[in-house]
């Protein structure tokens, strides 16, 4: 099998900003924009891309830090430099949001928010794509080493797209996407 080189698709986490309301009204995620900024960029740092990049995808991808792949050269810019892994800058930015880390029941680190809530939200994704259901869990698990507690919620792929672009009722969620138009190179 010959290696074509770095490919196009790209799968993604995001959060759900949207207020719906009495159905999820905006909890820790927050409509104060700066103090959102900080969760999200607390659980970036918590990532680690590149074990999803081994585990997942046997070490053939490449960690991403936002939407343009590697494979598309006119776009990816090498010259940015992106932070590594951090979990103490992670854990520093949700104190400067105002949330503490406590001891949960058996031991385990708990984050709570200044109201003294457990941090805890659900993952979805597609269940017929192993791939992902793979990802959501490498996320909940480097997610529960702050304390946040997330479940992964395997959805068939109509409802998974359903409620992310029509009901909007997700707080999470792990989809991928793939161009199907091949990009030109620089020559």
């Amino acid at each position: 099998m010959a290696d074509a080189g770095p490919g196009l698709e790209y799968q993604l986490f995001v959060f759900s900003l949207n207020d719906l309301g009495e159905k999820r009204p905006r909890t820790w995620l927050g409509s104060r924009v700066g103090f959102a900024l900080k969760v999200r960029q607390a659980v970036s740092l918590a990532i680690d891309r590149e074990a999803i990049v081994r585990l997942v995808y046997q070490g053939r991808g490449a960690a991403l830090w936002g939407p343009v792949t590697p494979g598309n050269a006119r776009w990816a810019n090498t010259a940015i430099r992106y932070p590594g892994r951090s979990l103490d800058k992670s854990r520093q930015l949700l104190a400067e949001a105002g949330f503490r880390a406590e001891n949960g029941d058996a031991g385990e680190p708990k984050l709570v928010d200044a109201d003294g809530k457990p941090v805890e939200f659900s993952i979805i994704t597609s269940s017929s794509n192993t791939d992902r259901a793979k990802m959501a869990t490498l996320l909940q698990d480097d997610l529960k080493q702050l304390g946040i507690r997330v479940q992964v919620v395997p959805l068939e792929l109509r409802s998974l797209i359903d409620r992310v672009t029509q009901t909007k009722e997700y707080a999470a969620c792990v989809l991928g996407i793939a161009s199907l138009t091949p990009i030109r190179t620089r020559q």
